[in-house]
């Protein structure tokens, strides 16, 4: 009996070892790529997302979405038709693909690990509202590339870090503070 229990807990050693690895690793790689995993609280999602008055025929993205907790907001708060959401950092990647499958929402959200540094034109053609939560490098490099590509009207949300110098193409509407979040709202023009 003293072999079966000795087994059991090396297995849970083991298990636990596994993930604790995968999950310093998934951590540590999205450090160096420049986006780390740093979740919004909860509580401050909704009240963020209406910021940018999202409607029932929007196509969200969630540019670095974490754990997903944003797309599914953007579904069950605020109706979107669709969320999508791209993620390099591997164990928030799978963590909000089974979260999001537990909910049911499948259907209606998407995640992809994608790099946010080779974003093509393509990538972000049907986007209506774009989200980001970005350091700002990041976020000055999709201001200065990938977003010149969005449609005229689409809706741009930056959480905390907002581009230093912003041309002709996008229209400022308003910040504003949602905990202790600076909130930027853009629009492609």
């Amino acid at each position: 009996m003293a072999d079966i229990f000795s087994i059991f807990l090396l297995m849970v050693i083991l298990v636990f070892s596994i993930f604790w690895i995968f999950f310093n690793f998934s951590l540590f790689y999205s450090d160096l790529v420049g986006a780390p995993f740093i979740p919004l609280r909860k509580k401050y999602i909704r009240e963020i997302l209406a910021i940018g008055h999202l409607k029932k025929e929007d196509i969200f993205y969630d540019l670095g979405s974490g754990d997903g907790r944003v797309l599914i907001s953007a579904v069950k708060d605020f109706g979107v038709k669709e969320a999508r959401g791209l993620e390099i950092s591997p164990f928030p990647y799978w963590f909000s693909k089974i979260l999001i499958k537990s909910k049911g929402l499948r259907s209606k959200i998407k995640v992809f690990h994608k790099n946010l540094a080779q974003l093509e034109k393509s990538d972000l053609d049907e986007a209506s509202v774009v989200f980001l939560y970005l350091f700002p490098k990041i976020t000055e490099k999709l201001f200065q590339s990938a977003f010149l590509f969005l449609k005229p009207g689409t809706k741009i949300i930056c959480v905390s870090f907002h581009p230093k110098v912003i041309d002709d193409h996008f229209k400022f509407s308003l910040s504003k503070k949602v905990g202790w979040h600076l909130i930027y709202f853009y629009q492609r023009i």
